[in-house]
């Protein structure tokens, strides 16, 4: 299998936890890993006692650093390569992961900027909203669980197609769905015939809702074990991010895979509501597959490539 992994560093001390969870996957021999080092180009306005020599010097050993990661990924078979750009972070690694044709991206939750948000950096959240491929988040050093949020749609086969992956043989994975029915609002101020009808057909709905998510996640988890992996079922109830984050924390995950369906607006990818709340939520390292459809991944990589040139 010859997968293309691009590993995002900017150095910080949660691209090291990034750069070890990539260290600790038993890649395929023919896997190709690109270091990427970005060094964010914005200067305040006045920038005193810096001079363009201390910026040359930055970057060289800048450039030295992000080689000396590439060398801790070195392994039989296995080729490593090297690329320190200049630019905005998130623009950078979009960029290179649709001229690269990644596979996976992996990169840590926060850089190094003064501005970050309360639980994730904005670049990763903005790498996850537009990438061509799908994110690991590495929050954690090592994957010896993982959680895998399911559902009927495509985009969950995306994910399912990831799991599928050699660096997850033998990892038990948790494949979990869940049965989100809720009773019709203001369905108590109705008279006690209504309200009653009401509930009937809650108790129906959640039923059947039960009966589909328990046989979803159980082919899910067949088609997983089909291929060598280690995978159960469960079905959990509530709202879904939080019913997924709950299995996780149950399971003792180190890594919670989802698929998200893009919406675009405004020119740019955004992940699902459900997708973005486990991005945020999670104490573990967070896998989002986003389905996208094959013309817009060769736009994006002739974008890239022009762009380059």
């Amino acid at each position: 299998m010859n997968l293309r992994v691009l590993l995002a560093t900017d150095l910080s001390r949660c691209a090291e936890s990034a750069t070890r969870l990539t260290a600790s996957l038993p890649w395929p021999k023919s896997t190709t890993i690109l270091v990427l080092g970005v060094i964010e180009t914005a200067r305040p306005v006045v920038d005193v006692g810096r001079s363009a020599g201390t910026d040359e010097r930055d970057a060289r050993e800048f450039t030295y650093a992000v080689r000396l990661v590439s060398e801790t990924l070195a392994a039989p078979g296995r080729t490593v390569e090297t690329i320190t750009t200049f630019g905005h972070p998130a623009d950078a690694i979009v960029e290179e992961a649709a001229r690269f044709r990644a596979d996976l991206v992996i990169m840590g939750s926060r850089g190094r900027g003064p501005v970050r948000s309360a639980l994730l950096g904005s670049v990763s959240a903005e790498v996850v909203d537009r990438a061509p491929c799908p994110v690991l988040i590495a929050r954690r050093e090592r994957i010896s669980s993982v959680v895998f949020g399911a559902d009927g749609e495509t985009r969950t086969a995306v994910a399912a197609d990831v799991l599928a992956w050699p660096i997850f043989a033998g990892v038990p994975i948790r494949v979990v769905t869940v049965a989100n029915v809720h009773l019709p609002y203001g369905a108590a101020a109705e008279s006690r015939a209504k309200f009653d009808a009401a509930v009937s057909s809650y108790l129906k709905k959640t039923s059947e809702e039960d009966t589909r998510c328990d046989r979803i996640a159980k082919q899910r988890a067949a088609q997983l074990t089909a291929l060598g992996v280690r995978a159960t079922s469960e079905v959990r109830h509530g709202p879904p991010a939080k019913a997924i984050l709950a299995t996780a924390d149950a399971f003792g995950a180190d890594l919670i895979v989802v698929g998200s369906r893009g919406d675009r607006g405004l020119h740019r990818m955004v992940v699902g509501s459900t997708a973005r709340e486990i991005l945020y939520e999670a104490s573990c390292s967070v896998l989002i597959a986003r389905q996208q459809p094959a013309a817009e991944l060769d736009e994006m990589a002739a974008f890239a490539i022009g762009y380059a040139s």
